[in-house]
Order: structure tokens, then sequence, then C-alpha cells
């Protein structure tokens, strides 16, 4: 049947031709993936969600490697992905653009069924997700694309300087007690065990309530909004 399915119009939007791809974006990403799965393997296997709890006792080789990964993978493969999100997407309006298609009806359209997917994902997989964070900040995409470079390069030296200046102010702790979860290492030890309970022997609906206090953490924890 698909020998004789029609060719989609040149008006419609369509997945880009094997000769329309750039080679070096894809690898890029495969690259950026696979140290994006170095850093979240950790997070796959421990609670280290709630700080470094699931790594006391573990083997000086272990703590070797685990500073190896945040050297060489967490600080260069999380901002290269971010980097060519960002560029797909603007690559994907361009070429919408070109062919008189409705780029922002499109772009809203897809961004948002990256969010559904992402929340999916979240709350019923893995509370790590990174997919609703990414759709819900390329929503910001059709603000910012107009804006001239001088303008971009400037915000984007206020944006980075922002957690290295609050960094170390107490503002992590007062984000988290605000939304009611413990700072102090005997509060985040309770969340640890409640976790590892959890996750290791509680069926689906305790594992999906556990996901829930993950997700919400997440959402506080100084990690995340530095890293937006």
């Amino acid at each position: 049947m698909l020998d004789h399915a029609h060719p989609a119009p040149a008006s419609q939007a369509k997945p880009s031709e094997a000769d329309e791809r750039i080679l070096s974006l894809d690898v890029l990403r495969g690259l950026a993936l696979f140290g994006i799965l170095l850093v979240n393997m950790k997070h796959f296997a421990t609670p280290a969600l709630y700080g470094g709890a699931a790594s006391a006792g573990t083997l000086p080789l272990d703590r070797l490697v685990d500073g190896l990964i945040f050297f060489f993978a967490q600080g260069k493969f999380f901002p290269l992905f971010s980097f060519l999100f960002g560029l797909g997407l603007a690559l994907q309006l361009m070429r919408w653009q070109a062919k008189c298609l409705p780029s922002t009806r499109l772009f809203l359209r897809r961004l948002l069924v990256l969010l559904g997917i992402g929340l999916a994902h979240a709350t019923l997989i893995w509370a790590g997700d990174i997919l609703a964070k990414y759709a819900a900040l390329g929503l910001l995409f059709l603000v910012i694309l107009p804006l001239s470079p001088r303008v971009l390069l400037m915000a984007s030296g206020v944006l980075l300087a922002i957690p290295v200046l609050l960094s170390g102010t107490g503002v992590e702790g007062v984000m988290a007690s605000l939304a009611g979860f413990p700072t102090t290492q005997t509060g985040l030890q309770t969340l640890v065990d409640q976790s590892l309970a959890a996750y290791g022997g509680g069926g689906f609906v305790e594992m999906t309530r556990q996901r829930l206090v993950d997700v919400s953490y997440r959402l506080v924890s100084w990690s995340y909004f530095s890293g937006l």
C-alpha cells in the first residue's frame, strides 16, 4: 500500500527528507544523548535527587567515576542538547515559513504535544523528565526569536549570571522551605527512605505518588531553577 500512497503536497508539513537533514547536527544529538544518559544513570538507580545520601559508602572508584561524569558530561552535554533543541526549532520555523505554512500554529501544536508527552513521562514513568521543561521554555521561542542578536546576547549574559550570583546565598533552602520540603540532612534522609520504599517494594500507585513528590521537589530544587 505504501508503494501506491500519494506523496504529500509541497505545502504540507512533513518530516525532512534524508538529503535535507544536516548530518553533523544528528551526530551531535546522538553524542549529547549519550552524555545525558551517563548523567542520568545515577538518578535511575538511586534517590540522588535528594542529595548525596545515595552516594555515601561507595567505593573510591565509584566516586572517581561519578566525578568524571560530572565534570565531562553534566556541564557539557545538557547545554549542547539545549542548543540543538533551539536550533532545531529555528530550522523548523524557517522551513515552514519558506513554504508559506501556518508556522505559529504548527509550532505551538508540536510543543503542546511535546509538553503532554513530557508530563505523562514525568508522572507515569520517571520524574527526571526533561521534555516538559523544553516544551515550556520552547513556548517562549516565538517571543525571543524576533529580538536582535545584541539583545539576545545581553539577555543571555543576565540569565547566566543570575544563578552564579545567587549561588551560596541560601536561596535554594528558602525555595524548598516555601514548598514545604525539608532542608536538613535528617529531613532529606526521610525523603530518601520514602523513595527507596516506594520504588523498591511499592505498587504502581505508590510509585506514582512518589513520582509526584519527586516532580514537586525538582521544580523547587536549585539545580532545576539554575538550569533554566
